[in-house]
């Protein structure tokens, strides 16, 4: 995921390269920005495993796409994680 969003963001920024710092705090500032409650410190953070902050971006771009009946949080099990992927 982090090579495929460098590449995107090298293409769209006319070849400037984009760094981890700058990619994670847009996630960030765009979670804040759309009242999500989740964030991430690196593309090491392990809460990544559970989904819910690429969950919250996509509905931070895209309000209202996510259904969030069928997202799992909490304690989550392997297979929780597995389907919030999905």
């Amino acid at each position: 995921m982090r090579r495929y969003t460098l590449n995107v963001l090298e293409d769209l920024g006319d070849g400037q390269k984009a760094n981890d710092d700058i990619i994670v705090n847009w996630v960030n500032r765009t979670l804040g920005e759309a009242g999500k409650s989740t964030c991430i410190q690196s593309f090491k953070d392990k809460s990544i495993s559970s989904s819910l902050a690429v969950v919250d971006l996509i509905d931070a771009i895209q309000p209202g796409c996510v259904n969030y009946d069928l997202v799992k949080s909490g304690n989550l099990t392997e297979e929780d994680r597995h389907n919030n992927a999905k």
